[in-house]
This record gives C-alpha cells, sequence and structure tokens, in this order.
C-alpha cells in the first residue's frame, strides 16, 4: 500500500509463484474454509469429497454438468453453487496469500494452472504467442562467423556518436514451407540473445541468434544473426537506442528503418542532434536467393489472399454454382455476353474489363477464367459453350462482323457494323476491269 502511495509499480505474481504460495499454505495447513454467508460449514469428509470430484472430473467441459456432478459426490445438502463458491474462495485465498478467520484445515487439490491465469492481472506488456524469448544457442563470435550481416544504407548521425538495436524485428523465410514470417528480438546492450518462434503454416521450430553491434559514423553494421530452420531476409523498422555525442545521454529512436528521419535536441544537454537512415541490407550467402523466395511467397499468400475476399464477397452476393448471375452475366457495355470474367490482377469476378476499372483503383490484367451467366460455374474462358451446362457464352447468332469469327454475310450484317459497307465505293482500275470482263 505505502508502495502503491509512493507511485511505486508492484510487480505482479507469475503462475509458478501462485502455485508454489498454494503449496506452502497447503502443507502447512494455513488456507481456511470460506466463511461467505449461506456457504454453511464445510467438514474433513465434504472437503474429501470435493477433492476428489473435481480431480475425477477435471476433464469435463460442460461446466454446470462437471459442478452438478461434482455437488451429488459432496452430499450433505451441497448445492453446485456452494461447491463453486467453496472453491472461487479457496483460490482466492491462493491468489491473494489471504487467510479467513476460521482454523478450519483445508485439504483442496490445486486449482488448473489455466484458472489461476485467468485470475491473475494482465501483464504489462502483450505477449506474443507465437515466439518467446530464448537463451542464445552460439556465442557471438560464432554468429559473426556463420551469420549474416545487418547494415544501414545511406546513415547519416550528426551529434549522435553511437546507435544500438534495443528490439531487432526482421523477415525470416521457412526452411521447409519457404514461407516468409516475421520475428521480433528484444535486449539490451551487445549481449547476444535468442529468440524461438514456430512457423505459422508447417510448425516447424526456427531459432535466431541476434549479436548485436554498436553503430557509428565508421561503421554501419548493427547486427550479425544466425538462423536455426530458418533464413534472415530483411530488416524490418526496428528500435534502437541513440547516445549523445556531447553528453553521452541515451535516447530511444523508435519504428527506425528505411527512409527514417528525425531531428531534435539532446534532452540532457540540449545538443542538435540528426539522424537520417537510407535504407537496409542484409550481406550473406545465398541472401538474394531466400529473399526472392520469400517475394515469390508474399506475392502467393496476397493473391490467395485477395481470391478468398473476392470470393466471400460473391456469396454475400448470393452467387453460388447452379444459379445464374445476375442479368446472366451481362452488363451495360456488353449486353449479349452471358459471362463474368476474373481477373487475376485483384481476384473478383465482374462482366467485363471495364467494369472491373470502374469498380477498382488499379487497371485490369487480361483474365484466363470465367464463371457462366447461366449456372455461375467457373472455368477456363472459351468462346464455345460452358463446360458445365451447355449454354452459349455469347449470343449464337450474331450480326456483326466480331473479327471476323461472327457475320461474314454483307447482306446479314448488321447496318450499323462499318466492314458492312466497307469498300463499295472503292474505285476499280480499267487494267483490273479489262481483267475480269476478259474472263
Amino acid at each position: 500500500l505505502r508502495a502503491k502511495e509512493r507511485g511505486e509499480a508492484i510487480p505482479s505474481r507469475g503462475e509458478d509463484q501462485v502455485q508454489q504460495t498454494y503449496e506452502g499454505q497447503r502443507h502447512e495447513g494455513g488456507l481456511a474454509a470460506s466463511s461467505a454467508s449461506g456457504l454453511g460449514s464445510w467438514t474433513p469428509e465434504e472437503q474429501a469429497r470435493l477433492e476428489a470430484g473435481m480431480a475425477e472430473l477435471r476433464s469435463e467441459k460442460d461446466v454446470k454438468k462437471r459442478w452438478d456432478s461434482v455437488a451429488l459426490r459432496v452430499g450433505g445438502g451441497k448445492t453446485a453453487r456452494d461447491c463453486a463458491e467453496r472453491f472461487r474462495n479457496v483460490r482466492a485465498q491462493a491468489v491473494n496469500r489471504g487467510a479467513t478467520d476460521e482454523k478450519q484445515p483445508l485439504r483442496f487439490a490445486p486449482p488448473d494452472r489455466d484458472e489461476l491465469t485467468a485470475l491473475l492481472p494482465p501483464p504489462s506488456a502483450p505477449a506474443q504467442a507465437r515466439q518467446h524469448a530464448a537463451a542464445p544457442a552460439m556465442s557471438a563470435a560464432e554468429v559473426r562467423r556463420v551469420g549474416v550481416e545487418v547494415r544501414l544504407l545511406g546513415l547519416v548521425l550528426e551529434g549522435l556518436s553511437t546507435l544500438l538495436p534495443n528490439t531487432l524485428r526482421m523477415q525470416v523465410v521457412c526452411d521447409r514451407c519457404k514461407t516468409p514470417t516475421e520475428i521480433e528480438s528484444k535486449g539490451q546492450g551487445t549481449d547476444t540473445r535468442g529468440v524461438d518462434i514456430a512457423c505459422p503454416t508447417c510448425k516447424q521450430q526456427m531459432t535466431v541468434t541476434v549479436a548485436p553491434s554498436i553503430c557509428h559514423g565508421g561503421c554501419a553494421a548493427i547486427a550479425h544473426v544466425a538462423g536455426s530452420g530458418c533464413h534472415p531476409v530483411q530488416l524490418l523498422r526496428s528500435d534502437f537506442e541513440a547516445v549523445c555525442g556531447e553528453c553521452t545521454a541515451a535516447a530511444a529512436m523508435c519504428n527506425a528503418g528505411p527512409g527514417f528521419r528525425r531531428r531534435g535536441n539532446c534532452a540532457a544537454c540540449f545538443a542538435k542532434t540528426n539522424i537520417a537512415i537510407e535504407g537496409a541490407d542484409v550481406l550473406g550467402a545465398g541472401v538474394a536467393r531466400w529473399r526472392q523466395v520469400a517475394l515469390e511467397q508474399g506475392e502467393h499468400q496476397t493473391a490467395r489472399k485477395q481470391l478468398q475476399d473476392a470470393k466471400r464477397r460473391e456469396k454475400e452476393l448470393g452467387i453460388k454454382v447452379g444459379q445464374p448471375l445476375p442479368y446472366q452475366g451481362a452488363c451495360k457495355h456488353f449486353q449479349k455476353s452471358y459471362k463474368w470474367l476474373r481477373f487475376p490482377c485483384c481476384g473478383r469476378a465482374v462482366p467485363c474489363n471495364e467494369c472491373h476499372d470502374e469498380q477498382t483503383d488499379h487497371p485490369y490484367e487480361w483474365a484466363t477464367r470465367m464463371l457462366c451467366g447461366y449456372c455461375s460455374f467457373e472455368q477456363l474462358c472459351n468462346k464455345d459453350k460452358c463446360g458445365n451446362c451447355g449454354a452459349a457464352t455469347t449470343r449464337a447468332r450474331t450480326t456483326y462482323w466480331e473479327g471476323g469469327e461472327g457475320c461474314r454475310n454483307r447482306t446479314l450484317m448488321s447496318k450499323n457494323d462499318t466492314h458492312k459497307y466497307r469498300g463499295l465505293g472503292k474505285c476499280v482500275s480499267s487494267n483490273a476491269a479489262a481483267k475480269s470482263s476478259a474472263k
């Protein structure tokens, strides 16, 4: 309470501390029964039956059914609510190191770690579920020998003497499935750091060891990185600690990366400072090849996500196989085209390229797949009948030229087609007329 009045931070106790506290109090018989009104007294026999019932029904998923079964095993008029309140009060004693006025000893199975975690206060920073810090697998000399070098390009340090990475974020590529992912290594100073992370696709264990370096005007290298089960390919925006060249005071530079620029003054001596980073590069054997792999996999993931979003949008519109498209796939630009085209640039299916440019913010790419306007079946683009329902994707009989594949008879051709009257007013030379009359 005095620490709270002084404004000092009170450290939270973790799961292991709570478990140790509970075991110690249980061994000494220090945990007492709850004196909540309406629960009544608990005899040692009821405590034993409650403990046995909780241990036996620990795997029951239905909470209501579990407490009803526990109350039946305890007996003595205890209801499911009484058993739950008993468990809740005892658990609060284990977490808060409290004790009630009653001196009745408790013989109770320790609560689940998941249940204790639910009662603990949230941590000061959100924990990452997919990665955690680990002891470095290699020394700094080994990392510099076998790892890759991370270097800043076009670094400008004015009024600052050194730059040291506190939180280094990088993109790595999995050895097995070639999936790119991001890692984050936190630490202080130049001590070697290790990070363990599971691949989000194939769940392969990947370990990254980072050996930070002090970056200054004569050396732009900020770290050496070695990966086990993965390959570092790119530096992402990271957090650095910059030291003033006048008073050696440290200042935080958050989210610094390619294109980062900041002018300011030292908070201690008010000296002018300026930092600029033009770019970043990763130097090492095989980095260029794995960077290309990461680029291709990133494009595949983007295309897959776009296709999923497009199909989700089509589902919301009520489009499914077996039912016709709106207006049988026709639009205001092509009223006799009974199909939708799926464009690979964004994965969307729209009636034509002009509709695509009107509905999106990017130019279309040549489509190779289409949806039939009569049955919504997706297939390769063709000018013939649908492969699912047999319906024609365009009007079967046309009166237009259509590049030579439509109507070629001038008599039947539409007067709106320029090919109907093309060449009729052309002058014929006398030599050609003589040759034609001689025949």
